[in-house]
């Protein structure tokens, strides 16, 4: 659409001084659907939750409120909404984005401890609030490092959670294996490393929590086990490309793994609002409380 085409033209425009031409910040696909966001939704009482890099643009596209931007990025609202994009329960997640979009960042910073805000949020799950336009990307997938960092902080003590069995700490990402796939989906080879998939071991070992294969951003199969594990193996396949991932459990069972890879629900308020996967998800969460 032009509106996206004249935002291109903008940034390109600023940035480029002589010869020098910068990449294209965001993919046309995710201008594209940050755009038809135009004119949809009531600006008094919609609010866009995403990461903060595409604050401005999404405003500029859609001319939608959003929860955080790149002049808010050292607020307490960039710790939070990467809270909620890596919480495993859905609910918390909308009750951290929606406390957000009632509150904003002083109602935070007004909260006395790290207990009152947790139940602060828990409250927020069940109270009206703007309806949420909930945007998760393939951008965001490569992102995830420096989003766990930020989410994963311990706001009393003012240092990294250090995530169990996780060399990398508070910093959870997708690890790309090479694995073969002749005796899927029982066994994968990967490195030379055995994985039974029907019991959850590695190398004869119990160490996944589960496994899931996706097919173009639908869930195709998904196992779950008994474990007392921290990682999973996440297969890809987007066409006739087939990949494979070693993940930390947070990461995993996180509210943005699901929604933007396995498009999987759990709360009845969330719905699939606009799909171009795999660049873009946008999913509506409406604001009045849905038991």
């Amino acid at each position: 659409p032009a509106f996206v085409t004249l935002v291109g033209l903008t940034i390109t425009w600023v940035n480029t001084p002589t010869k020098y031409i910068p990449r294209v910040t965001f993919p046309h696909q995710t201008l594209v659907g940050f755009a038809s966001l135009h004119g949809q939704f009531d600006p008094a009482n919609t609010v866009v939750a995403t990461w903060w890099d595409y604050g401005y643009a999404s405003t500029f596209l859609n001319r939608l409120p959003v929860l955080h931007y790149g002049g808010s990025v050292n607020t307490a609202a960039t710790h939070v909404v990467a809270r909620a994009l890596l919480d495993d329960d859905q609910t918390a997640s909308l009750g951290i984005l929606k406390y957000l979009s009632n509150d904003g960042s002083r109602g935070i910073n007004s909260q006395p401890s790290a207990g009152s805000l947790a139940a602060a949020f828990y409250d927020a799950a069940e109270k009206p609030s703007p309806d949420l336009l909930l945007v998760v990307t393939n951008q965001m997938t490569g992102w995830i490092s420096s989003i766990s960092k930020i989410g994963n902080w311990d706001i009393e003590r003012g240092e990294p959670v250090q995530l169990r069995g996780n060399p990398d700490g508070a910093e959870v990402h997708y690890k790309p294996i090479n694995c073969r796939f002749n005796a899927y989906p029982q066994k994968l080879d990967c490195n030379g490393v055995r994985i039974d998939l029907e019991q959850g071991l590695i190398d004869g070992q119990p160490l996944l929590v589960g496994w899931s294969h996706t097919q173009d951003g639908d869930l195709l199969r998904r196992r779950d086990f008994d474990h007392d594990a921290d990682h999973a193996i996440q297969i890809v396949q987007n066409g006739g490309r087939i990949s494979a991932y070693f993940l930390h459990r947070q990461l995993y069972e996180s509210t943005f793994n699901k929604l933007y890879y396995q498009g999987l629900i759990e709360h009845p308020s969330i719905s699939l609002h606009y799909d171009d996967y795999p660049h873009i998800r946008i999913y509506k969460v409406d604001g009045t409380p849905t038991s």
